[in-house]
């Protein structure tokens, strides 16, 4: 992050009757000044402190009229490059968008760019929020400029500069491509300023952009403006990670090994450190301000309490006087009966002690005064998620990492190398600090060598997220035929990836190939009796078939259990296999994953907890019955026992029986492999001729004829030439394999756009010549997940005749994804017909994706239904949030992505859903909704 910019004084205009008046620091900095020249000298002036070398390396080749590309760690000034980009548009009389990944990283540079070039010059757009659109500068969010090229908007027309911070988000599975969009669709005289984390490919991304952009600058600096000190904090003590050792290199710290090792075999009691105690012994080694991460938002809440319960007060009365100020902004702008719903008196009494909380599920305001109060220097210790990570200037002089692991979705994992140098990035206040401290709290069995390696591990590469997606794939075609169209997505990151694998493999391939050849040529494997390498190209085939076969096989029998667990529920009783032992079970649970993984927790018949999953489950499993679970807890062991219990008996009264007996007599009758088939064939088979035909043309009859009746079964020594010549076969299935995978790589891209564009024209989107219908004009206008889904619904006018309220409601539940088992209240009676209709579109639409092997739309989910119709009716906030199974934070985002949706809605639909959406924007944008601190 840049330092903190200050207008410059008197002094430091560093004249010559002033010079020796000067600090060395601020002869320095005057010095380095006087390096730039022009505009970018003009700058610099604006500033009281030097620009580093990466600084000045791209502000120079930016007024030279390239591009750049900036990859630097977390708090080293890259913005600054970004700020001049608007500085020169200013100057030029051009206009300039600076985009950011998240609304409130967007907020947060309006806020500061308003100061530094005033209110009158500075926009802002994100999704929900527009002001002063017509500025020369505007903040937006990355999809509002992706939204703006598609639709030509006016802006673009003196538009010269594009800065795009955090980059590396192009890599995020679900709005990578977006940045890539962008990219690739900008006019080619646009300057663009891209701003990335230290990332291991840099130059890779970089000779991308000048492939697609022209002349690009890359600039690339790994060197922290701060130093980062790691530490491990052991039984609330503060251990130094490594400690120098000889020729300069470090080495683990040996007091810190000692004693971590004592801790093996150990209860966690001995060497775990408490909250207050890691807060305490940072406090008394003068390392606060912190930011203690914490995955999980209860835990940071429950965090903030216990610090409170102990006893910590990290602020003065000065500090406590302005903190309340602050609070009592925000409590004077939420209506009285919505902050006692919210619960602020546990949140107020931490954050006036200094302590405060930072997540996804608190208001947009209150995590905005949160961030204010802490760069204010007001609050000295944040506990928060990993989402404050992303872009948010809120450096700290201490991170603590509560836990290298964290839940992912769908499992506990790892920290990576980059989360954790992302995380750790905010160590280290420029100006103020002289070292940045990482902290990682040490749990038993914990490996300090596996945190060395984690901290000093640098490569972290930035891979395309870029797929084709429906609303896309419109728009491309709007601007330009289906070839046109396939030739921009050969032009994107992804595709140039791909392309530099493929080199690779070809080379691979290639290689191995020329090896399996010479084998031949040096003519080592000769038969007597006949063609070897003939007989084992064969074999060969007739092996994979029964390969292929055998994968078709475990593929429909995965389809089979994946439609076995989504009709489970609670009480099913299935039979199943434990190694060879028959055995019963319970649901007691079931859980998804936003990938469609089904997991079910199951009590078993010698009352363990099992579980299953539907993607690694192995063995049989049948539904065969089921049992009354409701008075019982699968976490109680006495509730355990007393139902496996039930179910034994049960069992031995032959309630339950295997629902499929003959299984094992089908099994034995399974199609008989390539091995078998020859055997059976060796004796009396005549010659069957090949006539010149492919060996994949021939059916398995023949194969296994022409095997048969081979000559070279007749060599006594065959078996000694197939082991011989399974190098040969080894080299030749190598090289075919990466052909193929050379051949998928280059049309990966074009084939998936292909089948976006089947399921398109299957709706009438597309005619059968890939030009947009007067369907398509809807959809690509609808920039959404649920684009499809949303497209199909104002097509078929499921959202005709409703009222503004329930217009919200079906919104919802055509466009609200459930992050966990999220249920919610029932659905209102007036709204289940129309919820009924979205979910019967979003199964055909499903239904045909899969039918075409196309990208599917997400699980829309009607959880928020009554929440959302109850907000938008008027009711308190209170009776919303009781029907939601949201956070406040996450209800007020979740109706600020509808407002977005409505608006959409609004341009395309009917005129009278249009008036409709119209006043359905008003209804919910209201209290704590509307009140947005800006």
């Amino acid at each position: 992050m840049p330092r903190r910019r200050k207008r410059k004084k008197s002094a430091a205009t560093a004249n010559a009757n002033d010079w020796e008046s000067l600090s060395a620091a601020e002869k320095l900095a005057t010095f380095k000044r006087n390096q730039l020249a022009g505009e970018a000298g003009s700058f610099a002036s604006r500033f009281d402190f030097p620009f580093d070398d990466f600084q000045q390396r791209a502000l120079a080749a930016l007024e030279g009229e390239k591009s750049v590309l900036v990859a630097a760690p977390t708090g080293s000034g890259k913005t600054l490059v970004g700020e001049f980009a608007l500085f020169l548009a200013l100057k030029r009389g051009v206009r300039a968008f600076y985009t950011t990944p998240i609304k409130a990283l967007s907020n947060q540079k309006f806020r500061d760019f308003c100061a530094a070039y005033g209110s009158e010059n500075v926009g802002l757009l994100t999704g929900d929020v527009s002001v002063n659109p017509a500025a020369p500068l505007i903040v937006m969010t990355t999809e509002v400029l992706r939204n703006m090229l598609y639709r030509r908007d006016g802006r673009l027309d003196d538009l010269e500069f594009v800065v795009l911070d955090e980059v590396h988000y192009l890599a995020d599975r679900y709005r990578g491509p977006v940045w890539e969009e962008v990219i690739l669709h900008l006019d080619p005289a646009v300057k663009v300023i891209a701003l990335s984390a230290t990332v291991s490919n840099a130059e890779e991304f970089g000779q991308w952009l000048r492939q697609v952009r022209g002349d690009v600058e890359i600039v690339v600096s790994e060197k922290r403006p701060v130093p980062l000190y790691q530490h491990l904090l052991v039984g609330g003590r503060l251990f130094d990670l490594e400690v120098k050792a000889a020729a300069g290199k470090t080495k683990l710290n040996p007091a810190l090994l000692a004693e971590t090792r004592s801790s093996l075999g150990q209860s966690r009691r001995g060497h775990h450190t408490s909250l207050p105690a890691a807060v305490g012994e940072l406090n008394a080694k003068g390392l606060l301000p912190a930011i203690v991460f914490i995955f999980s938002r209860t835990r940071c809440s429950d965090g903030q309490k216990q610090l409170v319960a102990a006893g910590i007060d990290l602020t003065n009365a000065q500090e406590k006087r302005q903190i309340q100020a602050c609070l009592d902004e925000i409590s004077e702008n939420i209506p009285a009966g919505d902050v006692f719903t919210l619960g602020f008196d546990s949140l107020f009494s931490g954050l006036l002690r200094g302590i405060a909380v930072h997540h996804a599920g608190l208001l947009p305001v209150v995590k905005e005064a949160v961030e204010k109060m802490f760069a204010a220097g007001l609050l000295k210790v944040v506990l928060a998620t990993e989402t404050l990570a992303l872009g948010i200037n809120m450096p700290a002089r201490s991170v603590v990492i509560e836990s290298l692991r964290k839940w992912d979705g769908h499992e506990f994992v790892m920290l990576s190398a980059g989360q954790y140098t992302q995380l750790t990035g905010r160590a280290g206040r420029r100006g103020i600090d002289t070292l940045g401290h990482g902290i990682v709290v040490f749990r038993p069995g914990m490996d300090p060598a596996m945190v060395a390696a984690l901290a000093s591990k640098r490569t972290y590469p930035l891979k395309s997220a870029f797929s084709p997606t429906y609303n896309m794939a419109v728009n491309l075609l709007e601007r330009g035929s289906l070839a046109e169209t396939r030739d921009v997505l050969r032009r994107s990151f992804a595709q140039f990836q791909a392309d530099r694998s493929v080199v690779g493999k070809a080379q691979q391939a290639a290689e191995k190939q020329r090896i399996a050849d010479e084998i031949v040529a040096t003519k080592t494997l000769e038969c007597s009796f006949g063609d070897i390498y003939e007989y084992v190209r064969l074999k060969g085939e007739l092996e994979a078939r029964d390969a292929r076969r055998a994968q078709l096989l475990a593929r429909e029998q995965a389809r089979r259990r994946s439609e076995l667990f989504s009709s489970l529920k609670r009480g099913d009783v299935l039979a199943y296999q434990d190694g060879r032992r028959a055995r019963h079970g319970i649901v007691m649970k079931k859980s998804s994953t936003r990938t469609g993984e089904i997991t079910l927790t199951v009590l078993a018949d010698s009352a363990k907890l099992h579980e299953f999953s539907s993607n690694t489950l192995s063995g049989g499993l049948a539904l065969v019955g089921q049992m009354w679970v409701k008075d019982y807890s699968e976490r109680k062991p006495r509730d355990r026992q007393r139902l496996a219990s039930k179910l034994r008996t049960a069992l031995s009264e032959g309630i339950f029986t295997d629902p499929d007996p003959s299984a094992k007599t089908r099994a034995q009758t399974a199609p008989v492999s390539a091995k078998s088939a020859i055997a059976s064939r060796k004796n009396g088979v005549q010659p069957l001729d090949l006539r010149g035909r492919e060996l994949t043309e021939l059916s398995e009859l023949e194969l296994t004829e022409l095997i048969a009746s081979h000559p070279v079964t007749n060599c006594p020594h065959l078996n000694s030439h197939l082991k011989q010549a399974s190098r040969w076969a080894r080299l030749e299935r190598q090289a075919a394999r990466l052909r193929r995978r050379v051949d998928i790589s280059e049309g990966a891209l074009v084939d998936t756009f292909d089948r976006v564009v089947k399921v398109l024209t299957n709706l009438g989107y597309l005619n059968a010549q890939g030009e947009v219908s007067e369907s398509g004009a809807v959809l690509c206008r609808i920039y959404s997940e649920y684009d499809l889904l949303l497209a199909q619904c104002v097509l078929k006018n499921v959202f005709a005749g409703l009222t503004p309220a329930q217009l919200t409601a079906a919104c919802s539940a055509a466009s609200y994804e459930a992050r966990r088992e999220e249920t919610g209240a029932p659905v209102p009676s007036r709204l289940k017909s129309v919820v009924s209709q979205i979910e019967h579109l979003a199964t055909d639409l499903r239904q045909l994706q899969t039918k075409l092997k196309a990208p599917e739309i997400p699980e829309s989910s009607s959880a928020l239904v009554a929440a959302t119709y109850a907000w938008a009716q008027g009711k308190p906030l209170s009776v919303a949030l009781e029907a939601a199974p949201l956070e406040a934070g996450d209800f007020v985002r979740a109706m600020k992505q509808l407002l977005d949706v409505l608006r959409q809605l609004e341009m395309v639909a009917s005129v009278e859903t249009s008036a409709t959406a119209r006043k359905a924007q008003k209804l919910i944008l209201r209290g704590v909704v509307a009140w947005s601190d800006l």
